[in-house]
């Protein structure tokens, strides 16, 4: 597969992903929870430019993420 955009390509693959959200969470909060400072910092920079927020934020301070409402 051939993706001219990774954001895209990223949305594609995550909506046709049939795994367990939840299940997936936890392995990503796990892996960030001892993850190196350098490596929490990467995958916060990762995660800032898929979707404007570091996990850090997502998982210790969800409450100050907005988001627009399109409708």
């Amino acid at each position: 597969m051939n993706f001219d955009n990774i954001i895209e390509g990223i949305e594609t693959l995550m909506a046709n992903d049939g795994e367990d959200a939840e299940k997936q969470s936890e392995i990503l909060e796990s892996l960030y929870e001892i993850a190196t400072d350098t490596q929490k910092k990467a995958i916060d920079n990762a995660l800032i430019c898929i979707c404007g927020y570091s996990l850090d934020t997502m998982i210790n301070n969800p409450e100050s993420i907005t988001v627009e409402d399109d409708s």
